[in-house]
């Protein structure tokens, strides 16, 4: 079970700009009693972070309220802006803006008794517990292969990973029509070659902060180590991430950098892409935005 909260929960207006009017602690209340009375044991709380305008105190008291609910988990997000109504505010949220939200997070669910991996968004003050369910644990640890359903779904095999209809846009206009059509609502298929296929495992074995080295040879018939050797170095050396016994894991120093840190297993043709396009170059954006509307339809 989950819940989701967006912040400034005593500030109507915003609420109202993300269509979360009736979002408001009351209802919490009465959402949690509700969970409790079906005979639900454990339940998940999101927390969304990194809006415009939000403060550190406004942060910190829907973190209390969030942990005075008693959940058994808590998972946080940071917002993206993507193709939203309010994307035009992603320029005034800067990391600067946004690391503190984190480790205030960090801090007080550590003080509640909430527990997570460096770098790990889902926090359990259950021992043990990674938080999710045992589906999404072997998607993340084993790179299981899964299947998507809706709008803009991804599915992954152990060589492709495709998109439903919708999935630049959010529009469910292309996906309604390959539906009515009968055929598949795909909108992208890709064949992925071996070391692209590494570096999505990789990738998110991230979401836990950890790469698990059994899974990893298990699916590829080779260590991390050696698939890896000249980054894990790299990390190992900068005290980023770190060996346990059986995973590689990320430092607190590697979890706030993690979106570089998981740049250095992607394959080596995204990596020059990333490192070519320059995002803070208005036509760049402009292009991007225009290329994922025409794919929706829009």
């Amino acid at each position: 079970m989950g819940l989701l909260f967006t912040p400034h929960l005593l500030q109507p207006d915003l609420l109202k700009v993300l269509n979360r009017s009736e979002n408001g602690i009351e209802t919490h209340l009465r959402a949690v009693e509700n969970i409790r009375a079906a005979g639900f044991e454990r339940f998940n709380i999101d927390l969304m972070y990194g809006f415009a305008g939000q403060t550190i105190e406004s942060w910190r008291a829907t973190l209390a309220h969030a942990i005075a609910l008693g959940p058994e988990y808590i998972t946080l997000y940071r917002m993206r802006y993507k193709l939203t109504r309010i994307s035009h505010q992603a320029p005034s949220v800067t990391l600067d803006l946004v690391r503190p939200l984190a480790k205030l997070a960090k801090q007080m669910l550590s003080d509640a008794g909430y527990a997570a991996n460096p770098g790990k968004t889902t926090y359990s003050r259950l021992p043990g517990d990674p938080g999710t369910s045992a589906y999404l644990t072997r998607r993340v640890v084993e790179g299981m292969p899964y299947l998507g359903y809706g709008l803009g779904a991804q599915s992954f095999s152990h060589t492709t990973i495709s998109y439903n209809d919708g999935a630049a846009g959010k529009n469910l206009m292309p996906y309604h029509r390959s539906l009515a059509a009968q055929r598949l609502p795909l909108q992208d298929l890709y064949d992925l070659p071996l070391r692209q296929m590494m570096g999505k495992m990789c990738a998110v074995s991230f979401y836990f902060g950890e790469i698990d080295r059994a899974a990893f040879r298990a699916k590829f018939g080779v260590g991390l180590e050696d698939a890896f050797s000249e980054e894990i170095t790299f990390l190992l050396e900068r005290g980023l991430m770190e060996w346990t016994d059986t995973k590689l894991r990320l430092t607190p120093l590697g979890a706030e950098s993690v979106n570089g840190v998981i740049a250095l297993f992607f394959a080596p043709s995204l990596q020059a892409y990333l490192l070519e396009r320059d995002p803070d170059r208005a036509e760049d954006m402009q292009r991007s935005r225009t290329q994922a509307l025409r794919v929706a339809g829009m």
